[in-house]
């Protein structure tokens, strides 16, 4: 789901080679490509604005474009390590095989929790509260260079048991989630953000 006109930064990620004997779980598939169709989307959304647009915050406190951006991308570098080294753990421990993950009944909670349009206001965590305005430039590169590192790590996982390999989240640290649970998370927790980004777009005093 690359778009032409924005780059193919899909074509710069390396898929990691199969498991011999082990079919991949279809879901990672669906998963990955999830992802690639948030990416896409926020590039058109972000690329033709200005400096003053995605900058500009509706006067109910709300997050600007920018900000929705830059919270994405501060939480999934949190996630990056912490899914690579939940991979690894996998393969050495043998957690091969597993079919069409499903969460279950937490997990679809989770998910539920993160999809749009949001059910209610959430507090985010300290560590990925925008802490400062970004430039375009600099928002549209440090996404695009965080999710080429959260779908690498995502491929990785090709051939494990996506229920059997369990990681807490690096923001929850309490909450311990199958690691198919947590891709699927991170996916609603991005289509969250942009569907509050698109919002923040069509507002009346949006600057032209």
């Amino acid at each position: 789901m690359t778009d032409p006109l924005l780059g193919g930064a899909d074509d710069e990620i390396t898929r990691e080679a199969p498991v011999v004997g082990y079919q991949p779980d279809p879901a990672l598939a669906v998963f990955a490509e999830s992802l690639r169709g948030v990416e896409a989307d926020v590039m058109r959304l972000v690329q033709p604005l200005s400096e003053p647009q995605v900058n500009w915050r509706p006067t109910d406190g709300r997050w600007s474009i920018a900000e929705c951006i830059a919270h994405l991308t501060a939480t999934g570098r949190a996630y990056v390590a912490p899914i690579e080294m939940a991979v690894e753990r996998g393969f050495r421990r043998g957690y091969l095989g597993g079919r069409d993950y499903q969460p279950g009944r937490i997990g679809r909670w989770l998910i539920a929790q993160m999809e749009p349009p949001p059910r209610r206001r959430m507090k985010a965590p300290r560590r990925i509260v925008p802490q400062r305005v970004e430039s375009a430039f600099a928002l549209k590169r440090g996404y695009e260079e965080m999710h080429r590192e959260l779908i690498r790590v995502v491929l990785k996982a090709e051939g494990l048991d996506l229920s059997r390999v369990k990681l807490s989240s690096p923001l929850m640290p309490l909450v311990r989630q199958p690691l198919g649970t947590w891709i699927a998370f991170i996916a609603a927790h991005e289509r969250r953000h942009l569907w509050q980004a698109r919002q923040v777009r069509q507002e009346p005093g949006f600057p032209t």
